[in-house]
Protein backbone atom coordinates (compact mmCIF):
# COMPACT_ATOMS: atom_id res chain seq x y z
CA UNK A 1 0.00 0.00 0.00
CA UNK A 2 1.45 3.59 -1.11
CA UNK A 3 0.58 5.34 2.37
CA UNK A 4 2.60 2.40 3.86
CA UNK A 5 5.59 2.21 2.22
CA UNK A 6 6.13 6.60 1.75
CA UNK A 7 5.26 6.80 5.83
CA UNK A 8 7.84 3.18 6.55
CA UNK A 9 10.22 5.31 4.04
CA UNK A 10 10.25 8.39 6.10
CA UNK A 11 10.24 6.64 9.30
CA UNK A 12 7.10 7.44 10.57
CA UNK A 13 5.03 5.76 13.30
CA UNK A 14 1.03 4.55 13.19
CA UNK A 15 -1.52 3.10 10.50
CA UNK A 16 -3.37 3.63 8.09
CA UNK A 17 -7.34 2.74 8.78
CA UNK A 18 -9.57 1.32 5.81
CA UNK A 19 -13.32 1.12 6.51
CA UNK A 20 -16.11 2.00 3.84
CA UNK A 21 -15.83 5.68 4.14
CA UNK A 22 -12.40 5.80 3.14
CA UNK A 23 -9.04 5.45 5.23
CA UNK A 24 -7.59 7.44 8.49
CA UNK A 25 -4.02 7.40 8.79
CA UNK A 26 -2.30 8.50 12.00
CA UNK A 27 1.55 9.54 11.49
CA UNK A 28 3.56 10.21 14.66
CA UNK A 29 7.36 11.67 13.68
CA UNK A 30 8.82 15.25 13.20
CA UNK A 31 7.14 17.72 11.97
CA UNK A 32 9.40 17.52 8.32
CA UNK A 33 8.34 13.73 8.16
CA UNK A 34 4.94 14.52 8.20
CA UNK A 35 4.87 17.47 5.91
CA UNK A 36 6.85 15.13 3.21
CA UNK A 37 4.10 12.49 4.06
CA UNK A 38 1.20 14.51 3.09
CA UNK A 39 2.85 15.86 -0.13
CA UNK A 40 3.04 12.61 -1.33
CA UNK A 41 -0.06 12.01 -0.24
CA UNK A 42 -1.31 14.81 -2.12
CA UNK A 43 0.84 14.71 -4.51
CA UNK A 44 2.32 11.47 -5.68
CA UNK A 45 -0.31 8.98 -4.82
CA UNK A 46 -1.58 6.63 -7.72
CA UNK A 47 -4.83 7.38 -9.36
CA UNK A 48 -6.70 4.05 -7.68
CA UNK A 49 -5.66 6.02 -4.46
CA UNK A 50 -8.67 8.92 -4.94
CA UNK A 51 -8.00 10.96 -2.88
CA UNK A 52 -10.70 13.14 -2.08
CA UNK A 53 -9.33 15.19 0.62
CA UNK A 54 -7.52 15.65 3.66
CA UNK A 55 -7.46 17.14 7.01
CA UNK A 56 -4.36 16.55 8.51
CA UNK A 57 -4.45 17.87 12.10
CA UNK A 58 -1.78 17.57 15.18
CA UNK A 59 -2.43 15.37 18.41
CA UNK A 60 -1.23 16.11 21.63
CA UNK A 61 1.33 13.89 23.40
CA UNK A 62 -1.52 12.69 25.48
CA UNK A 63 -3.05 10.71 22.69
CA UNK A 64 -3.14 6.96 22.37
CA UNK A 65 0.12 5.57 21.55
CA UNK A 66 0.51 4.09 18.27
CA UNK A 67 3.27 1.72 18.31
CA UNK A 68 6.84 0.88 17.30
CA UNK A 69 5.63 0.34 13.55
CA UNK A 70 3.52 1.69 11.11
CA UNK A 71 0.84 -0.80 9.74
CA UNK A 72 -2.71 -0.99 7.46
CA UNK A 73 -5.45 -1.76 9.25
CA UNK A 74 -9.13 -3.06 8.22
CA UNK A 75 -12.78 -1.58 10.22
CA UNK A 76 -12.22 -4.66 12.61
CA UNK A 77 -8.67 -3.23 13.56
CA UNK A 78 -6.59 -6.69 12.63
CA UNK A 79 -3.18 -5.81 10.98
CA UNK A 80 -3.90 -7.19 7.19
CA UNK A 81 -0.12 -6.60 6.32
CA UNK A 82 2.94 -7.86 7.67
CA UNK A 83 4.89 -5.10 8.86
CA UNK A 84 8.44 -4.78 10.40
CA UNK A 85 9.47 -2.70 13.41
CA UNK A 86 10.58 1.32 12.13
CA UNK A 87 12.67 3.29 14.62
CA UNK A 88 10.70 5.51 16.62
CA UNK A 89 10.84 9.06 15.89
CA UNK A 90 13.26 11.37 17.43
Amino acid sequence: PFVVRVARKLGLRGWVRHDTGGALVRAVGLEDQLVLLVRAIRDDAPASLRVRGMEPEAVTPHTAPVGDRFVALVDDGSDVHGSAPLPHAV
